[in-house]
């Protein structure tokens, strides 16, 4: 109690000297601030003031920049009247009347509101209206200045003028009735209120005041609605102000005669303006800016009341802070005496949360555990239930082998017991190895590992398989098993043996659920697909026991049967038909059950296979019937086995003695590679190898045999016998070189199945009973060649003489049977000479007719390549012969179509026919090549001949294709008498390679020619650099390259670098050695892509290098081909050959397809073109403004390329934007021509419609078919758009803003604004480039990207240049 006393004490003392701290500390926060606000009314406010004053300068900066632009504009114009007038004859004061007002019709100065005026030398003026008095700003012209302007009220009542006059260089005298008056100025005036749109300004919300004043300050024009200052004269209102912030009228005006401006701030009852002055350059006038301070620099007073604020809420701040220091200095002591029982607590309250987690851990792992144990005993039971269902299912054909081994042994004196028991030993076994099988299947397909094995497969061939196995089941149960078929594709490409065990697994299911005598059906039967693909339904419909309803919906699950009186007592896993579903999941079919207790039940798997196109289509040949066979096809052979189980072995041996074969046992790999090392022909017949063995297994074990020094170890077959027996193990033995596999254990069926395809000798047949002692002898004499036994010479004598008494006989009655059908036959040959007689001319002609037709060319209806084989090739000389090829005739067939191809060849062929007699022969030597045989052409005239030809095939035209220009590469030889027809054409096809190498050439070789035109010749091949530093070797290329190609030799790379570089476009190909001194292959290769010469000049590598590594690493340098040393000559030139071929041709595809995409640009842009001509047109501008709206697009787009990353354009929209820009007003075809040609200012409603064109051009190109499919078409859709769109959102039609905009649309928008200012049109006077670029700059036509306005200053001096050479 008493502590407790005592710290309320405590507390007290504490809380009074706080708020004793907290009075003083406010009283100082106060002062601080009080200190600052005087400051701020000091230092700040005058910071304030001179930023206002900038502001103010830079706003009215602009505007005067733009009425001077205004000014110039106007000395520009009375420039170009003064020129008119001095040009024009004008005699009297009336023709200058006429001339004036015609002038002021021509250029549509009334709408403006300018007047062209003219002053004599006494001081009077003229107008279209005659003469209107004396000027009232005489006093401008007393010093005769050459120019002169200012701003005058005095030319008409109502309306203040500005006056722009130039002084002639020639005063112009005229006849005004009997007087003379003399012209000495001229020039133009116009309202000032024409210059309030640019007195306004946005900046002050159009609040400012401006007056026009005169050298004295006293008002020439007031062009506002209210009169601010009040007075005639500006400066003395000025005057009488008071000013602030130390400045003073006087100080203003001294600046202004200074610099020409002046910028202040006064009060004027009451209310404080900031104003300006500015003397007008090129007019005698000035002009006075008056804003209320209010409206000037807004957003810096807001920001100065901001930063006021925050100064005074961070001095409050600050005071809160040092009072809640204090309070925590005094309430440091208290909390220390608590701090220890807060601590107490806290341990205490830490202990209980650490209680709570570990309690919240304790139960997760109790739920974590009681989950674990609930999956373990999932996993448990089932592993328990597989291990009951498998021990049952194992256990019985077990016991049943077991015990039937122990009756044996007790029954071996019955044999026919014994034959009993193994039918039912053999039975069991078989069972055993199902089930063994269907859990090894099923394993695999639980871990994913079940592939399938495609291959060719004949369908008929599976199901009569199956059938012979399924048939030979139903009947032992005397059940009826029918099979129908109804295929179109026999032969597919599936996996036989997956198919099999599907459809095995359903009918063994049949035959078992369906009691003796019932009935069994099969059906096959192909369902409509597509010609690539085949579709089969097999459906399995029994009359059995059935399934009920509950069970169906388990059929296809693991270990599932139905428990019931039926079934029970027929044995399985019930793996079978999860099995079969898997295999059909696997395969991509279906399979479906349909089923009811004691009504049968019918399954349906549909299966999809591809169709073996080559074996379905091919000739089905009728097999014979094979005879029976008498012998097991082991019978004789002999086996070489290796197998490690000894009672495996012994049982193999067994097997196969009681085939009649013999075999030798190896017990493991190593042991058998031994043996077969030496192996002589014929000692053994086929090895049968087991897999898994110890020392080396059986795949090591063929790869030795197969890859051994034994010759036969390539040619003997080899079969696998092994438990292994999964697809990838089938797969491993083929890998090894194995020829075959069978599984274990061991079935003879099928080791003689196996056997009898690999066997090459007939098995030794069974002896027959003959008519000779220990010799068999049929009806055949050649039984004796096949191998028969005999004993002695004299018994062969005596079987052949009874064999040739049979044979003669046979001979007599033949001869009897013969002699009557040659009476016979001679009888019909009489009665059908005479028609035979008859018909032998029709029979003759038909004949010739039908040799023309093998002889003709079906497409040219020219000789063909069959009639050169038998007839013209056996011509002699003398006789000119060429063969010729049509250049690039693939890639013409492939770019424009079979079609094209085959009228560009009748085209050829009329073409050479139309140049030739009707004694030569033209023959269709190959796919686009013609043999040309000229009897008896002289040699001199040969050439020309072959030239006249060539000539003509480039001037034909291919019909239907005009633009398919045909050329012809000939090479022609003369044929004398001696020389074969075959070695002509070869030397007319080497000449023709060599005219090809340049296209649309002819090269002739004729015997006898001179040396020069051999030279000339020569000069004509292609040139190949050989690079290597072996003289030999450049030699032996030489040689053979020599006749056909001019050869350019370097030493080391640096020299055929050099080669290459003063023989530039003169090269056909390299030729390139790679280990060479100075510069080596490698490095020649990336000097030649350094400076891009790869690209051009194909290299061939040729060394004597044969890894991959350098092999692979010339083709990654951009080696075309490479040739290993020692090569074949013939191999070297055709590469050569084909590879400055394949350059020739696939420069002539770039070329083709370059022209192709030029013409249809071209095409396009024509296209478009006259459409945007039609609508300029329409619209009565001038045709120049498409084409300046799209060089204005493209040279902004470019710019902004260059200076920002900000927009992905790709290489397609960098040509699309500019062609789609011509596209943009496409809308005003829809205009009413009555809004859209007005000569004046549209009204609102008027303006309302003008809008619309946009979203009519828009959909106008949206609608068309392919609109989806064309970029051009998507890009002007956007720019026809959104080209009124403004980057502040303040432009139509959907008010976007920013980059909602598409970039097409933001530059046609720059590029529409800028080409509208420096246009005339008919409701304005054209801009300068200067005066439109500065207004888009001072956002007097809407605001734009800054980006495209950066791009915009940076061009203009290029963009004014370009503009001028398009006009």
């Amino acid at each position: 109690m008493h502590l407790k006393q005592n710290g309320q004490e405590i507390l007290d003392v504490n809380k009074k000297k706080y708020r004793q701290l907290f009075w003083g500390i406010g009283v100082v926060s106060l002062a601080v601030i009080l200190t600052l606000f005087v400051m701020s009314q000091t230092y700040i406010q005058n910071l304030v003031y001179h930023e206002r004053l900038s502001q103010m300068e830079e706003v009215t900066h602009q505007m005067f920049r733009s009425l001077e632009d205004v000014i110039d504009t106007h000395w520009d114009e009375v420039d170009v009247q003064c020129s008119y007038l001095y040009y024009t004859p004008l005699k009297t004061d009336a023709d200058l009347y006429r001339y004036l007002k015609k002038l002021s019709e021509l250029s549509n100065y009334h709408e403006k509101q300018v007047e062209l005026i003219a002053v004599d030398t006494a001081g009077h003026y003229y107008t279209e209206y005659g003469r209107l008095g004396l000027l009232r700003g005489m006093n401008y012209l007393e010093s005769a200045p050459e120019r002169v302007s200012y701003v005058s009220n005095s030319l008409t009542e109502d309306d203040s003028r500005m006056v722009f006059l130039e002084q002639l260089s020639t005063p112009i005298t005229l006849q005004s009735g009997e007087k003379e008056i003399t012209l000495r100025y001229f020039g133009i005036s116009q309202s000032m209120t024409q210059l309030n749109d640019y007195f306004r300004c946005d900046a002050y919300e159009n609040n400012n005041s401006v007056y026009v004043l005169d050298n004295d300050g006293f008002k020439l024009f007031n062009a506002n609605d209210t009169e601010l200052l009040k007075g005639h004269n500006v400066y003395t209102v000025l005057s009488q102000m008071s000013y602030l912030h130390g400045s003073s009228f006087a100080e203003a005006k001294e600046r202004l005669a200074r610099t020409g401006s002046c910028y202040s701030n006064a009060v004027l009852d009451g209310t404080e303006y900031f104003y300006a002055l500015k003397q007008m350059e090129n007019a005698q006038w000035t002009l006075a800016f008056l804003v209320p301070a209010e409206y000037v620099a807004v957003n810096t007073q807001k920001l100065v009341n901001i930063v006021m604020v925050i100064i005074i809420v961070i001095a409050m701040v600050f005071s809160v802070i040092t009072v809640f220091v204090g309070w925590s200095l005094l309430r440091q002591k208290q909390q220390q005496e608590l701090r220890a029982e807060k601590e107490a607590n806290l341990r205490l309250e830490q202990y209980n949360i650490h209680l709570t987690q570990v309690n919240d851990e304790l139960r997760q792992a109790q739920d974590a555990a009681a989950e674990a144990l609930q999956s373990a005993e999932r996993a448990s039971k089932a592993k328990t239930d597989f291990l009951s269902n498998m021990s049952h299912d194992i256990r019985t054909p077990m016991n049943a082998i077991i015990g039937i081994t122990t009756l044996m042994k007790n029954e071996l004196h019955q044999p026919e017991k014994l034959a009993e028991h193994l039918d039912k030993l053999e039975t069991s076994g078989q069972l055993l190895l199902g089930i063994i099988n269907d859990i090894l299947d099923m394993s695999r397909i639980e871990s994913g590992k079940t592939t399938l094995n495609v291959e060719k497969m004949n369908l008929p061939q599976q199901v009569s398989q199956l059938d012979s196995i399924i048939r030979q089941q139903a009947g032992q149960r005397r059940q009826t098993f029918t099979v129908n078929t109804h295929l179109q594709h026999e032969n597919v490409l599936a996996d036989p043996n997956r198919l099999n065990q599907v459809l095995m697994n359903i009918l063994s299911n049949a035959v078992k659920y369906t009691p003796k005598g019932g009935h069994i059906r099969l059906e096959v039967e192909e369902l409509p697909r597509n010609e690539h693909f085949a579709r089969y339904r097999f459906v399995v419909q029994d009359d059995g026991i059935g399934m009920s309803e509950e069970f169906q919906k388990t059929l296809f699950d693991p270990f599932t049967r139905e428990e019931k009186s039926g079934t029970n007592k027929v044995q399985g896993t019930g793996l079978g038909m999860a099995i079969t579903r898997s295999i059909v999941d696997l395969m991509g079919g279906s399979i479906s059950v349909e089923s009811a207790p004691g009504r049968g039940t019918r399954f349906e798997v549909v299966l999809e296979f591809p169709i073996d196109t080559e074996s379905d289509h091919a000739q089905k040949v009728q097999a014979l019937p094979e005879e029976a066979e008498e012998t097991s096809p082991l019978s004789g052979m002999k086996f070489l086995c290796a197998e490690d189980n000894a009672i495996n072995a012994e049982i193999l041996e067994l097997l196969l003695e009681s085939k009649g074969a013999s075999c030798t046992i190896c017990s493991n790999g190593q042991e058998i590679v031994d043996a077969f090392a030496s192996v002589k022909p014929g000692e053994y017949d086929m090895i049968l190898m087991d897999v898994q063995m110890p020392v080396m297994d059986g795949l090591e074990a063929t790869r030795r045999i197969r890859n051994g020094e034994n010759p036969l170890g390539r040619i003997i077959p080899i079969l696998a016998m092994t438990a292994n027996a999964f697809l990838e193990d089938i797969q491993k033995s083929k890998e090894a070189g194995m020829d075959e596999h069978l599984s274990k254990p061991v079935d003879i069926a099928a080791l003689e199945q196996t056997v009898k395809r690999f066997r090459v000798t007939s098995p030794i047949k069974k002896k027959r009973k003959s008519a000779f002692p220990q010799m068999k002898h049929t009806n055949d004499v050649n039984d004796v060649e096949e191998g028969q036994n005999v004993n002695t010479l004299s018994e062969i004598e005596e079987y052949y003489k009874a064999r040739e008494q049979q044979l003669l006989k046979k001979l007599h009655q033949q001869g009897a049977a013969l002699a009557a059908a040659e009476q016979a036959l001679k009888q019909l040959t009489e009665n059908q000479k005479v028609s035979e007689d008859e018909t032998a001319r029709q029979r003759a002609a038909r004949e010739q007719q039908l040799k023309d037709e093998l002889y003709r060319d079906p497409l040219t209806g020219i000789y063909n390549r069959r009639y050169y084989e038998e007839v013209a090739r056996k011509t002699i000389g003398p006789a000119g012969v060429a063969l010729m090829d049509v250049d690039d005739f693939k890639i013409c067939n492939d770019t424009y179509g079979h079609y094209a191809g085959d009228m560009a060849l009748k085209t050829v062929a009329n073409t050479i026919q139309s140049c030739i007699r009707k004694s030569d022969l033209l023959i269709r030597y190959g796919g686009d090549e013609f043999l040309l045989v000229l009897p008896g052409i002289p040699g001199d005239f040969l050439q020309t001949k072959l030239e006249q030809i060539c000539t003509a095939a480039q001037m034909a035209s291919v019909p239907g294709y005009s633009h398919f220009r045909i050329s012809l590469s000939i090479g022609g030889t003369i044929q004398s008498l001696a020389d074969p027809m075959d070695n002509i054409v070869r030397r007319a096809d080497r000449l023709m390679y060599q005219a090809k190498g340049r296209k649309n050439a002819v090269m002739v070789e004729v015997p006898g020619h001179d040396l020069a035109a051999l030279e000339k010749l020569l000069q004509n091949k292609p040139q190949i650099l050989l690079v290597d530093d072996s003289a030999m070797n450049r030699m032996i290329l030489t040689e053979i390259l020599g006749d056909s190609y001019h050869i350019l030799e370097a030493e080391n790379g640096r020299e055929c670098m050099e080669k290459l570089q003063a023989e530039t476009g003169n090269i056909a190909l390299v030729l390139l050695d790679i280990n060479m001194p100075v510069m080596d292959g490698f490095e020649v290769l990336k000097a030649m892509n350094a400076n891009h010469t790869i690209e051009d000049i194909p290299v061939i590598m040729i060394s004597s290098e044969d890894s991959d590594a350098t092999i692979r690493r010339s083709y990654e340098l951009g080696a075309s081909d490479y040739v290993n040393r020692p090569f074949d000559a013939r191999i070297v030139y055709r590469r050569v050959t084909n590879t400055i071929k394949l350059y020739a041709k696939q420069r002539r595809l770039v070329q083709m397809v370059s022209e192709q995409i030029r013409a249809r640009e071209n095409n396009t842009d024509t296209l478009v073109g006259v459409l945007s001509h039609i609508v300029e047109f329409r619209n009565g501008e001038s045709g120049a403004h498409v084409r300046h709206i799209r060089i204005i697009t493209e040279m902004l787009l470019h710019r902004l390329l260059e200076i920002s990353n900000n927009y992905s354009i790709s290489a397609e929209q960098q040509d699309l934007i500019p062609l789609a820009s011509t596209l943009h007003d496409i809308g005003k075809i829809g205009i009413d021509e009555k809004v859209l040609n007005k000569s004046g200012r549209l009204t609102p409603e008027e303006f309302e419609v003008m809008k619309t064109h946009s979203m009519l051009g828009a959909q106008m190109l949206h609608d068309l078919d392919e609109f989806a499919e064309q970029p051009l078409l998507q890009t002007a859709y956007e720019i026809a758009r959104w080209h009124h769109e403004r980057w502040d959102g303040r432009g139509y039609p959907d008010g976007l803003k920013g980059d909602e905009i598409p970039i097409s649309a933001q530059l046609v928008s720059l590029a529409d604004v800028y080409d509208a200012l420096t246009s005339e049109r008919c409701y304005k006077k054209a801009f300068s480039h200067e005066k439109a670029v500065q207004m888009i700059l001072n956002s007097e036509c809407g605001a734009f990207n800054p980006l495209l306005l950066q791009c915009l200053t940076d061009i203009q001096a290029d963009l004014k240049e370009e503009l001028q050479q398009h006009n």
